[in-house]
């Protein structure tokens, strides 16, 4: 429908030199038309290749947003790691100045005198 309306497009009667331009018009519009739909073909085409490219970009975007989400909780996981390991060196060193502080004071009990108390 669409076509017609153009190719019938200021094609009405006229009068005079307007009349002698209908056919001159209608004849380009004849040599045009296959050009035109080979362009818009190509447009569509090119509209559906750039959509396709579009939803492409869009999962690539989503997979970089989850990469980087996964990447700072790495790094969030090794900070945590780094203070989880300096508490632990804390820990030690009160442990081993306890020990040293218990054996001037008073010496731990070994296992053998334990097992001798309890039977």
């Amino acid at each position: 429908m669409s076509e017609d309306r153009f190719y019938h497009a200021g094609c009405g009667s006229g009068q005079g030199l307007k009349g002698l331009l209908v056919p001159v018009r209608r004849l380009l519009r004849r040599i045009l038309r296959p050009m035109l739909a080979k362009l818009a073909e190509q447009v569509e085409s090119a509209a559906t290749r750039l959509d396709a490219a579009e939803r492409r970009l869009e999962a690539m975007d989503q997979r970089h947003d989850r990469t980087s989400d996964q990447m700072q909780a790495t790094i969030a996981f090794g900070w945590d790691y780094v203070a989880m390991v300096r508490r632990l060196g804390a820990l030690e060193d009160e442990v081993a100045r306890l020990r040293a502080d218990g054996q001037r004071t008073l010496p731990f009990p070994d296992a053998s005198a334990n097992r001798a108390q309890a039977s």
